[in-house]
Order: structure tokens, then sequence, then C-alpha cells
């Protein structure tokens, strides 16, 4: 079995990402650790999941009962010594990039403001952490790069993260997340047909279907009026578990969906 595709299947990168700096190694960078909310350890990777319950000093007790000695040493083997090692710093930079992300639109105020940035900085720091610490071949290195570009997105160099997004895709055509998170950007810089023209070309590279994928794909149909393919695709994304009911609603005020 190729490393490629347990890592694959194991997480998503979909905004999710925030948090801490848990400076285990000479060289990392210097903050605190803020463990995973509930919401934020159930959209985290296995590999993160498996990876923080390894570090005594640093395990929440209720998430380390969730997680196997099993799974845990899989996780190592899949990952790889070197990557495993220094994998939690990757981990914590998908935290604090999906904390960066959900302040995005909420910074009226100073400490609003200097939290956004906090984040950000311990984003781009662990991520680097971790990407220079990762073979270039391997997945989380792809991942860790997408973070990076994210980061780039939300300080406002945004041609330069969606250039870097679409380098990225272009190495890694089959990771559905690096997919949806470049589709995601076009879609909010309103290049509706490129964000329509990635997303099905990442549905015929990833080995198994994505929600999310098709998911956004209906939402830019409703942008591109494309009325019978915007029902076709959330038609596929509700059948695969997609939670919510945003594009659903979109048809229906626009008089496309029954039921």
């Amino acid at each position: 079995m190729s490393r490629k595709a347990p890592v694959r299947a194991a997480g998503r990168v979909r905004g999710v990402a925030l948090a801490a700096v848990l400076g285990l190694f000479a060289g990392a960078a210097e903050g605190a650790f803020f463990p995973p909310s509930e919401a934020e350890w159930a959209t985290w990777p296995d590999y993160c999941k498996a990876r923080h319950t390894s570090i005594e000093i640093y395990a929440v007790p209720k998430y380390k009962r969730r997680v196997s000695n099993e799974m845990r040493q899989k996780w190592r083997t899949l990952l790889g010594d070197q990557t495993w090692t220094n994998i939690h710093h990757g981990c914590q930079a998908i935290l604090h990039i999906a904390r960066a992300e959900r302040m995005r639109g909420a910074q009226a105020t100073v400490a609003q403001r200097q939290k956004f940035e906090w984040e950000l900085k311990q984003a781009d720091q662990e991520a680097t952490y971790s990407l220079n610490r990762t073979p270039p071949d391997h997945p989380v290195y792809h991942y860790m790069d997408s973070i990076l570009a994210r980061v780039t997105y939300l300080r406002g160099n945004k041609v330069e993260a969606i250039a870097r997004l679409r380098s990225i895709v272009s190495k890694a055509p089959d990771q559905a997340d690096m997919v949806a998170t470049l589709a995601l950007y076009l879609y909010r810089e309103k290049s509706y047909a490129e964000a329509r023209d990635v997303l099905l070309s990442g549905l015929k590279h990833v080995e198994t279907p994505s929600a999310e994928m098709h998911y956004f794909l209906g939402l830019t149909y409703v942008k591109l009026k494309n009325w019978d393919a915007a029902r076709e695709q959330a038609r596929k994304a509700y059948a695969l578990g997609y939670p919510l009911p945003g594009l659903k609603n979109k048809l229906r005020a626009a008089g496309q969906w029954t039921g």
C-alpha cells in the first residue's frame, strides 16, 4: 500500500484549522498549546488524533481514551518516522488556520484583529516547521504547503496565494482537500468558471467521491445559472452525507429545488 492513499483518506482540509505551538524540539516556534475543541477534534485528520494522543504532556485525557495504541502505531508506520516525529506541528497549523478562517469577517476591534493575526502567525510557523521536515513527495507536504497558501490569502496576497494553490494542485491532483481549497478561493474571487473546471478535473482524479467537492461544484453551477448541473451536484453531495443545507436553500430560493 502506498502512503498516499491512507493519508488522503484520513483527513480533510476543508477550511478547518487553528491553534498552538508545542515547542517539543529545538527550533520549534514559541507559543502555548491550546487543545482542539470537540468540533475541531471531529474534523482533525486521524493521524493528528493519533499523534496528539501519543504526546503525554499534551494529550487531553478524554481524547486519549478515544485512540487505541494500535491506531497510533498504525499511523506512525503509515506516515514514516520522520513525518510522524514532526507532524504535531502541522496538526497545530491545521487548527490555527481554521480558527483564522472563522475570524476572517469578524475583526471589528483591535483585540479581534490581533487575535486573527496571531492565529495566522502560528499557522505560518507551525506549517513551515512541519513542511521543512517532511519529504517533498509525501502527501502531508502538500497539505502543509496549502496551509501556507491559505495564510498568504488571509493576509491579503490573494493572487500569490491562488497561484501557489494552483501549483500544489498540479502536483497533487488526486488530493481532494487541495482541489477543494483552490476552488473555494476561486469562488470567493468570483472566478466561477475556473472554480468549476478545477472541481471537474479534481473529481476525475480523486480515488473516492468527495461530498465537499460536489457541494462546491453545485454552488458554482448556481452562480453560473446552470440549474440542471447544480441540482445534480446537490443530489450527489447530500447522498454522500454533506450536512449543510446552503446549496439546497439556494436552489429552492431560485425555484430550482423541490422537496
